[in-house]
């Protein structure tokens, strides 16, 4: 079985300082365009932090 053939070719490395909520709005224009674009949720790359609540729906889309 390829492993490296069944994950996503696109990540998103979100590591924004400070987290806000208009960083993840525009993680999620980001990924909804590369959907939009490649019929596939890009992965969603992020360190250690939480991101802030509201959460925007649109990045659960998104394998983390």
């Amino acid at each position: 079985m390829n492993v490296a053939a069944s994950l996503p070719n696109l990540a998103l490395n979100f590591e924004p300082d400070p987290a806000s909520e208009t960083m993840q709005n525009k993680a999620a224009v980001f990924v909804q365009l590369v959907y939009q674009a490649t019929g596939e949720w890009p992965l969603f790359y992020t360190g250690r932090w939480r991101i802030m609540t509201p959460v925007n729906p649109i990045l659960f889309n998104s394998p983390l």
